[in-house]
């Protein structure tokens, strides 16, 4: 543009009229970006912040008492206990014994090379793919009514490990292994032969 036909451009009042529609629109696409980026973090945030408000947390905890003579049990258990804010969807358990698969309980104690002359009648629950409520609390496994069995349990357990893996109503995974609970991001089960049953 010459230096006239500028002149001339910003005399006709239709032209900057013009010309200010156009900032005004540029200023309220940028305002439309900023405020569709606040809100694309605002719900991320929301989400985050529901997913922790339903966060489960599973132990286990074993309640056992001594006789004061011979210190031998005469009350063994393995309870497990939901602490979280949130229910936990228990997916898959895994027990072994020095590096050995248990299928079941009675499976484990043969493993454990548990004695045959001892009985094996156990007091248990199945908690492989459970809901486990807020504040939930309940034994996995209670052998107070078979102390032989306790005490050759108890002997032996250094071996024992058992490892849950549950998720919350969020689809968000976790493992929990001997007091530990660990985040997982691409879990996909365990096998068939893995699962305790």
């Amino acid at each position: 543009m010459t230096k006239v036909s500028k002149s001339k451009f910003y005399q006709d009042p239709q032209n900057i009229i013009a010309v200010g529609i156009t900032i005004i629109s540029l200023c309220a696409l940028i305002v439309s970006l900023i405020q569709t980026s606040l809100m694309s973090e605002e719900r991320e945030l929301t989400r985050e912040y529901s997913r922790a408000s339903v966060w489960p947390h599973l132990d286990i905890s074993a309640n056992k008492s001594y006789n004061k003579n011979d210190r031998s049990l005469n009350q063994f258990a393995f309870t497990l206990s939901n602490s979280g804010v949130g229910p936990a969807i228990i997916t898959d358990v895994k027990v072994s014994y020095n590096d050995s698969i248990a299928k079941n309980w009675w499976h484990l104690f043969d493993i454990m090379e548990i004695p045959d002359s001892i009985e094996r009648g156990i007091n248990n629950s199945n908690f492989n793919n459970r809901v486990i409520k807020i504040g939930e609390t309940f034994q996995i496994i209670n052998l107070d009514d078979n102390l032989p069995l306790a005490n050759a349990f108890f002997e032996r357990g250094k071996g024992f490990s058992i490892e849950i893996y549950y998720e919350s109503i969020y689809k968000e995974k976790w493992k929990y292994h001997n007091g530990t609970t660990t985040k997982l991001d691409d879990f996909e089960g365990l096998t068939k032969e893995e699962q305790f049953r």
